[in-house]
């Protein structure tokens, strides 16, 4: 009977495991927004975006994000917003967890990477989002991998 209770809850982490975050994304671009419609496999794969991008955020940010710098960052550039069904603990290697519900990244502008600097900014918070904003350092090619994803499922695609 011992080993039927564990092989389900086994199987229950397993199942657990293989499922994407429950999230809403949000693509905005110049002030405007769309709601794309990303399949289980693409939700999956930014949940693991997710998770390497926040695994090495190895910056904290030392200025004061308010909503008002989000609304200016989601008029003037663009990016992604996506809120999760849940709150989600991510891990950071340096600079330690954060529960997190909702999670913006832009593609351009001010806090976006290129090619030659490969820092990235990621906004987050549970309610609001919280100061400080946190750094990646590394984190343009999966920025640029989560985009690609967000284009496509949005319609927009950039070549």
């Amino acid at each position: 009977m011992k080993l039927l209770i564990i092989l389900l809850l086994s199987l229950n982490i397993i199942h657990t495991m293989d499922k994407p975050l429950e999230m809403k994304i949000i693509y905005f671009n110049g002030g405007k927004e769309n709601k794309p419609e990303v399949s289980k496999s693409d939700r999956n794969r930014i949940s693991q975006i997710l998770d390497k991008l926040f695994s090495n955020c190895n910056e904290a940010l030392k200025l004061y994000i308010d909503e008002e710098r989000i609304k200016e960052i989601k008029k003037s550039d663009s990016g992604v917003e996506i809120f999760l069904g849940v709150s989600t603990i991510f891990k950071t290697k340096s600079l330690g967890n954060y529960k997190v519900e909702k999670i913006m990244i832009p593609f351009t502008g001010d806090f976006a990477g290129d090619e030659k600097s490969s820092v990235v900014t990621i906004f987050a918070g549970e309610k609001e989002y919280f100061t400080p904003a946190l750094r990646n350092s590394n984190g343009y090619k999966n920025v640029t991998e989560l985009e690609k994803i967000i284009r496509k499922a949005s319609g927009h695609i950039r070549n």
